[in-house]
Formats: structure tokens, C-alpha cells, sequence
């Protein structure tokens, strides 16, 4: 009996141990990141918010970092969508007589400005006030984003109709709430971040004709950082924005056109192929995209600022050209 007892506290004793043990790394593999060898990149040279997704966006020369995204002036990054009740011409995945995202050219003309009680929208001379705090009497629903679903509120028929008479197509406007299947990162994703650098996109400048010059804000990046090489952030795994760290998902697709460069049709397929095309990636479909800095998701939470240090930790490229 004794030499029972004794075998039940000495393996009782190596559970504990083992069970400590992992513990131990488990907590050191979640703030593993902290601990890497970053390299000094660059700096942050603007800050953008984007209220509503496709339309213009803020700048100031701060704003919020945590999982849940970016948030500038009390408002979120995409916090709101205008989306359409329709068939499949624009989301081809997703079923018959469902909720999806809308988008057109005459969106990137829509400002958006908030200044923490009220969210302003304007477009030439037409203008709309909204308070920020606005509550949909509707039940929520759910809110196809090309794959992605999330749980929205819609707004109510004001601001609805608004949207619709600068848009020129009936549109509603919804509040997202929280994600309901999340399969790809980026501007379909909450919580997400994207980051372009000026070199990355000057780059790209040299190669793509356009009738009119390619700026960053084309692009829509949250953060716009200067003095990298050109496409290095295709090697960023981590990044440290001032104080805040960051996890890199995911490159980051755009369209690389607009309507005055050649007849573009109102909405673009969710699924496209890509083929390479120098260092960038082309993307196939309605017109010309490419991959353009990172999506990233805030691993800390805090404030950055325009000229915070920018540090990265990179991908190791061996000869072969695989990555370690």
C-alpha cells in the first residue's frame, strides 16, 4: 500500500509539473513576439480612419490601436457599410435575396468626418448630419462582406436615402456590430489594419498607366509608413508601431483604376485569380488590382502617432528563395 501511495504522488507530482511546464510555455509563446529581433523600417507618416468602408476617410496625427481595429475621434474603422439587397451581379458567392456589401465609384467621392457626438457625411453640395449614437430600431442582421458575414444594424431611412440619391442606386447604411464567420483578412474583416509604405507605392507608379498620378490615399491605408524599401513589407511577419505590436496576416488587394481611366462597372467580383506581375501581385478581374502592403490585427493595445519609429520583424530569405 505504501509503495501505491508513493507511486500516486510521484506521478501526481510530474502531472503537476508537466501541466506547469506547459502553462509556462504556452504564456511565453503568446508574448513570444515582444522578444524578436526587430529592425528599425521606418516611420508612420499619416494616420487614416476610414468610417465608412469605400468612402473617404480622416486623418490626424493619432489614434487608437487594439484587436477591435483602429479608432480615430470616437469613431471606428469601418464601423459602418452601405450595402444592397440584390441578386448575385456583385457578390457571386453569396445566395439570392441576402444583405451585401455595395460598392461603386461614386463612394470614393463621399467625405466622412466625425467629431465624437455627430458623423458628418458630404459629397459636392450635399450634405448630412448624423448623430453618432444613432440606434436602429430593427432587429440586426446579418451582413455578407464578399465571403465574410457579420452582424450589422441598419440606420434607418434617412440616412438611407441619402446615401442612395448621391450613390444613384437604392442603398442602405448599417452599423457593423461583430463577425459571424470571418474567413479573409483586410478591408472584409473587422478589427484589421492595413498598411501601406510611400516607397511600395511610388514603385508601383512607375509601371501602371493611369491618366492620373497613383497616390497612397488611392489605396486607403490605415497607416502610411516612410522610409522602406521598396515591397519590404512582404517579408514583415511582427511590427512595432510606437508602442503597440502588431501580428502581419495577410497582403493587402486593391483596385488600381478608376472610371476615368476606362469604362469600370459599378460593382466588382469577390473571387479573382492572380497572376505575378514583377514584385507586386496582379489580380484578375473587372479591372486591374494588385497585392499593396499588409493587413495586420493590433496584438497590444495603445496610441500611435505620425512619426513613430517603425520596427519589423522579417521573414529570413534563403538562396533557394524559400523563407525561414
Amino acid at each position: 500500500m505504501d509503495c501505491i501511495m508513493a507511486a500516486v504522488k510521484v506521478f501526481s507530482g510530474m502531472g503537476i509539473i508537466c501541466v506547469t511546464l506547459y502553462g509556462i510555455r504556452h504564456y511565453l509563446s503568446t508574448i513570444s513576439y515582444m522578444y524578436r529581433p526587430y529592425l528599425l523600417v521606418g516611420k508612420v507618416a499619416k494616420i487614416h480612419c476610414y468610417p465608412v468602408a469605400s468612402c473617404k476617410g480622416m486623418v490626424n496625427s493619432k489614434a487608437f490601436c487594439s484587436e477591435a481595429g483602429l479608432r480615430m475621434l470616437g469613431i471606428s474603422n469601418c464601423e459602418f457599410i452601405v450595402t444592397k439587397e440584390a441578386g448575385q451581379e456583385y457578390a457571386i458567392n453569396s445566395p439570392n435575396g441576402t444583405m451585401k456589401e455595395y460598392f461603386c465609384e461614386a463612394m470614393r467621392d463621399i467625405s466622412v468626418g466625425c467629431d465624437g457626438k455627430t458623423v458628418y457625411f458630404s459629397k459636392d453640395n450635399q450634405h448630412f448630419q448624423m448623430n453618432f449614437k444613432t440606434k436602429s430600431k430593427q432587429k440586426a442582421r446579418q451582413v455578407y462582406r464578399g465571403r465574410d458575414i457579420i452582424l450589422a444594424e441598419d440606420l434607418g431611412d434617412e440616412v438611407s436615402e441619402w446615401f442612395s440619391n448621391v450613390i444613384g442606386t437604392e442603398v442602405r447604411l448599417h452599423r457593423c456590430q461583430k463577425n459571424v464567420l470571418s474567413t479573409t483578412m483586410g478591408r472584409q474583416n473587422l478589427g484589421s489594419c492595413t498598411i501601406h509604405t510611400e516607397e511600395s507605392i511610388a514603385y508601383l507608379r512607375q509601371w501602371v498607366e493611369k491618366s492620373h498620378e497613383l497616390k497612397a490615399a488611392y489605396f486607403r491605408p490605415n497607416i502610411l509608413i516612410a522610409g522602406c524599401d521598396p515591397f519590404d513589407e512582404q517579408r514583415w511577419t511582427n511590427l512595432k508601431i510606437g508602442n503597440v505590436y502588431f501580428s502581419v496576416k495577410c497582403p493587402d488587394v486593391r483596385v488600381c483604376t478608376q472610371s476615368s481611366d476606362f469604362n469600370f462597372p459599378d460593382c466588382k467580383p469577390t473571387m479573382e485569380e492572380r497572376s505575378e506581375v514583377s514584385e507586386a501581385l496582379c489580380v484578375d478581374g473587372f479591372a486591374f488590382s494588385t497585392t499593396l502592403g499588409v493587413n495586420a490585427v493590433a496584438l497590444t493595445t495603445g496610441e500611435i502617432c505620425v512619426g513613430d519609429p517603425v520596427y519589423a520583424f522579417k521573414e529570413i530569405l534563403l538562396s533557394s528563395g524559400q523563407t525561414l
